[in-house]
């Protein structure tokens, strides 16, 4: 069974994120700005653990540098997970199969065997949106059907992931009609 992302795993992204955030507010204080995005970080970083000083007072340097190293080290145990699941989920014909639906990937295609194993306790694929709550709440009364809004009763972490998996792909097809899937 391929396994999805492990809580240790998770803790380091939301380590990373904060290491990030607070190394960001340090510079600002010296009115260094490190644009948006993961790989402008990660670059500003690199430079730093190579050696890059800043014309700052050297025990910010320090603590600058002390920051980017933890964030080059925690990049590379995230990469070493990452790797890891990869190797894994290749191994597993359940996960290459569910990696066919366009918007689901190795983390989300692992997660989804790690719940529901095989899946067959579900009928068909509305009972597996009514598990994981993507279905509408049904508020008919008197022969007058209305639908609310979707229950958000099942796993979260699994809605999370093939919501944002989907919202990814329908804003990919605008911005690149030519990629959508037929």
């Amino acid at each position: 069974m391929a396994p999805a992302p492990t809580g240790v795993a998770m803790r380091h992204i939301r380590q990373r994120t904060q290491l990030i955030n607070g190394l960001r507010g340090m510079v600002a204080e010296f009115s260094v700005y490190i644009a948006k995005g993961l790989a402008r970080v990660i670059g500003f970083a690199e430079g730093i653990f190579a050696g890059e000083l800043l014309d700052l007072p050297e025990v910010a340097n320090e603590v600058i540098h002390n920051l980017c190293e933890h964030l080059m080290a925690l990049r590379a145990r995230i990469r070493w997970y990452e790797d890891r699941l990869k190797l894994v989920a290749k191994e597993d014909a359940r996960v290459r199969l569910l990696r066919t639906i366009p918007g689901v990937g190795v983390v989300t295609a692992s997660a989804i065997i790690a719940s529901i194993g095989d899946g067959h306790q579900f009928r068909n694929g509305r009972e597996f949106a009514a598990w994981l709550g993507l279905t509408p709440a049904n508020k008919s009364s008197g022969g007058k059907e209305k639908l609310g809004r979707i229950t958000k009763m099942g796993d979260q972490y699994l809605r999370s992931l093939l919501v944002v998996g989907m919202t990814s792909l329908v804003r990919q097809t605008k911005s690149h009609p030519e990629r959508a899937s037929k």
